[in-house]
């Protein structure tokens, strides 16, 4: 019985934390998070979707507040209390300032 409680327990907060309003994460589809996740990376910038990331062809398409497109790939994380993912934004910047 009390390894069953347990186990309510967690499920409990688990359901908790995935809708407590402390958790940043919180409520945010897969594009708020990769769009929080580029603007912690790059601060200075704002982001947007060009196109919604497809778990599927693990891919989505993103700009800058100037309109430079990059991709987004590769979900690193993807649950309740962290995410990560792969862009190729510092590489398309710094191709376009011909230094790759």
């Amino acid at each position: 019985m009390c390894l069953l409680l347990t186990g309510c327990t967690e499920i409990f907060k688990l359901l908790h934390d995935a809708v407590d309003s402390d958790n940043p994460l919180s409520g945010k589809d897969t594009n708020e998070r990769i769009v929080m996740c580029l603007e912690e990376t790059y601060p200075e910038h704002e982001f947007s979707v060009v196109e919604s990331f497809d778990k599927t062809a693990d891919k989505g398409v993103f700009c800058d507040e100037n309109g430079i497109e990059f991709s987004v790939h590769t979900l690193l994380y993807d649950n309740i209390y962290h995410f990560g993912c792969e862009d190729d934004y510092l590489a398309v910047l710094l191709k376009r300032a011909e230094l790759l």
